[in-house]
């Protein structure tokens, strides 16, 4: 084969693995884009009422995450709420608390609600994905596509949402006001005498 021909072959051939490529590349994007814009919203499964052992998976996660002054009945309305009024929110907490409770028997030989919290923050790191996304390559990145979904969806619904709820009640009180905005206090406090001062 004369040099000009192979040049040539050489060439239309690095072409089309850089085309090729560059294809590949745009199609793991674009998966990736769908995948995480599905993780606004579980799957639509049907509505209904959590188990009380779902609720108490859903409180041990809350107090193992948070500071231990925090009252714990609004994190189970807000969470029963959801299940029974969004759907897809019900199957996402069973699937949270199950998996849990799985990890727990394996690792612990007991169930999540009574594992001490050291452990419970280490059996919810085992549920969660990394962090940070510059520790994923791409190849953990495309399993994600396959096997992550639900990690994902536990750490958007679930644990963000624990957060955001600490954000705007139980860290409120913990800064120094006594009640979180739109707690009624209001008459409560008209109907106590003032303190008297000498």
């Amino acid at each position: 084969m004369k040099r000009r021909k192979f040049l040539i072959v050489a060439g239309v051939t690095a072409g089309v693995v850089v085309v090729s490529a560059s294809i590949r590349r745009r199609s793991i994007e674009k998966q990736l884009q769908n995948f995480y814009q599905g993780l606004r919203q579980p799957d639509p499964t049907p509505t209904g009422s959590i188990a009380s052992s779902t609720l108490d998976i859903l409180g041990a996660v809350t107090v193992a995450l948070l500071p231990q002054d925090i009252e714990l009945t609004h994190y189970q309305d807000f969470f029963r709420w959801r299940a029974e009024n969004l759907a897809g929110f019900k199957d996402l907490y069973e699937k949270f608390a199950e998996t849990l409770d799985q990890k727990a028997s394996q690792k612990q030989n007991c169930e999540f609600a009574q594992c001490d919290r050291e452990t419970s923050l280490s059996l919810i790191q085992n549920v969660l994905p990394p962090q940070s996304r510059a520790r994923r390559g791409r190849l953990e990145e495309a399993q994600m596509l396959l096997f992550g979904r639900d990690r994902w969806l536990f750490q958007e619904h679930i644990i963000n949402d624990i957060f955001q709820i600490f954000a705007r009640t139980d860290a409120l009180k913990a800064i120094g006001y006594k009640h979180w905005f739109g707690q009624p206090r209001g008459l409560e406090e008209y109907r106590r005498p003032r303190a008297t001062q000498n």
